[in-house]
């Protein structure tokens, strides 16, 4: 069994609290690990490690230099993308063919319901990869 920590500031910490939940497998039942919840200042320290972040590498990166980052993000997750599958398998209980459909994102609209931002409202950097572009355009 392993502990599931809240990865906070580059670093994997437990909570203040103690306090913890079972992480169970839907497939089986099976006890994969504890879950560390995350509570009051385990939230306000992660909200202070982005707010950090902006004033840090990150924030004075160029748009063009964030979307080729994100893109490499991208291309990475892709060529790990059985890996991927394997832990949202596992996760949700969702068959293979299921859970192998892209996005597998819980919490995005499918690519055919997303809003189309107003195009003039963007900079356009030289080069936008795919992959990444929907990521700097839902920051703002």
């Amino acid at each position: 069994m392993k502990d599931i920590l809240n990865f906070i500031n580059g670093e994997y910490v437990k909570n203040a609290s103690g306090k913890t939940f079972e992480k169970r497998t839907p497939i089986d039942n099976t006890l994969v690990g504890m879950v560390y919840e995350a509570g009051k200042p385990e939230v306000d320290a992660a909200v202070a490690a982005a707010h950090a972040a902006l004033e840090g590498p990150w924030g004075k990166l160029s748009v063009n230099d964030r979307v080729k980052l994100l893109d490499d993000v991208a291309n990475e997750i892709n060529r790990r993308f059985d890996d991927f599958l394997a832990a949202e398998v596992a996760d949700t209980g969702k068959p293979n063919h299921l859970a192998s459909h892209r996005p597998t994102s819980r919490s995005s609209p499918t690519p055919s319901r997303t809003p189309r931002p107003n195009r003039s409202r963007w900079p356009r950097p030289t080069a936008r990869p795919r992959a990444a572009t929907r990521c700097v355009r839902r920051a703002a």
